[in-house]
């Protein structure tokens, strides 16, 4: 087979590329791409691109990712194949020569492929990306330093898309790692706090899991700092009108009571409901009988209004009341 009186016939496929870069022939011979099958045309346009690389051009995995562009592919005449075989992406054309080896998102000159980001485990690799490998960042770091527009900043600009906060796209990465509130730099959804149980889940954790306390120190020592100093301004304000007790007991039921937090506007009804509930406590903390209930009983367990006002000071009236 001659072209342009040049005999190719015993040429493999390489060598005829090698005419065609060294202009010794304009382009590839008519026929070159359609007198094969699709398959077949495919496997020699991947094999002349790692030829074009590793071969003619000798480049490494960081000129790659710089050099690799539409221009690129079209200078070193092999953009038939990428029309059609690749959808005229130059990414997909050299993911397709060396899978698992490059991300779309790491070109610096190229286009991500059409409906790239619309795959989840595209959107997950590439947050994973830049936070483990590009930022080395932990689980700590990602409270401490993570922003939704960071994305905008490394290249990721499409991905803000398809998340409207940043614990969206954390949350998406790493299931049940975070919670919204531990993103420091990052605000609430003022809407997260109308479920209830989002509100049940953080007061939960600030107690149990940021700042450990017991029975007694919820009732004695939790504070609206607390909550101000770990991001939950707006559901302690907001929701509980400033109210330890209501956010507590909302989480928690019947573990505590109202009056165990002190001020308490009382009534008949929550005065037989005190009086039972410390029975039942001082049982099963004391092991006593009702009969051994002191003036100093209601008094510790900030009872002192009740036993006065509605039982004259007198455990023994007031034992007998709800028995």
């Amino acid at each position: 087979m001659y072209y342009k009186g040049m005999n190719i016939t015993y040429l493999n496929e390489c060598e005829i590329y090698d005419l065609v870069l060294e202009r010794k022939i304009p382009i590839f011979p008519q026929g070159f791409w359609n007198s094969v099958s699709k398959a077949e045309g495919k496997k020699i346009a991947l094999q002349l691109l790692k030829y074009l690389i590793e071969k003619r051009l000798k480049l490494d995995r960081e000129e790659i990712l710089k050099s690799l562009s539409k221009d690129f592919i079209l200078n070193n005449k092999l953009w038939t194949p990428c029309k059609l075989y690749f959808g005229k992406s130059a990414v997909r054309y050299l993911m397709e020569a060396y899978p698992n080896e490059y991300r779309a998102f790491e070109f610096i000159e190229c286009r991500i492929p059409q409906g790239y980001w619309c795959n989840k485990k595209n959107r997950i690799d590439a947050i994973k990306y830049l936070l483990e490998e590009k930022l080395q960042w932990n689980l700590e770091d990602i409270k401490e330093k993570f922003y939704r527009t960071m994305l905008l900043e490394h290249g990721l600009a499409t991905l803000t898309t398809y998340y409207i906060s940043s614990f969206e796209i954390v949350n998406e990465a790493y299931p049940n790692k975070f919670y919204p509130w531990e993103l420091k730099r990052s605000s609430v959804a003022t809407n997260y706090w109308k479920a209830e149980e989002n509100r049940v889940r953080a007061v939960k954790w600030l107690i149990e899991v940021k700042l450990k306390l017991t029975h007694d120190e919820v009732v004695n020592e939790l504070t609206i700092e607390d909550f101000h100093n770990n991001k939950l301004t707006t559901l302690i304000e907001n929701f509980y009108n400033r109210s330890i007790p209501r956010a507590v007991i909302e989480a928690y039921g019947e573990e505590y009571m109202p009056w165990e937090f002190g001020y308490h506007r009382w009534n008949e009804e929550d005065a037989k409901k005190a009086v039972m509930w410390l029975i039942d406590k001082l049982k099963k903390e004391k092991g006593k009988v009702p009969s051994e209930i002191s003036y100093y009983d209601f008094q510790d367990n900030k009872l002192r209004l009740v036993i006065d006002r509605y039982y004259k000071s007198s455990p023994k009236k007031a034992v007998l009341d709800v028995g």
